[in-house]
């Protein structure tokens, strides 16, 4: 389980600009079982070793999504 209190670095975090679009997201189970944590309506925390799996469904449900290292 993931402690939303504590700082992580390098963590990917999916982040849109809809919130209905995280709700869409969330009810595919093959996304959701790469997902974490929700941080709010727009971002969730994506499991670090499920990142290329939710970039691949992503993509195959025509979401586009940009991927952004900071």
């Amino acid at each position: 389980m993931i402690n939303p209190n504590v700082l992580h670095k390098n963590v990917p975090i999916l982040q849109v600009d809809d919130p209905t679009l995280l709700d869409i997201i969330w009810a595919d189970p093959k996304c959701a079982e790469c997902l974490l944590l929700r941080l709010g309506e727009r971002a969730a925390l994506i499991d670090h070793d499920h990142f290329d799996a939710l970039f691949t469904r992503l993509r195959k449900l025509d979401y586009l999504p940009k991927v952004m290292q900071a």
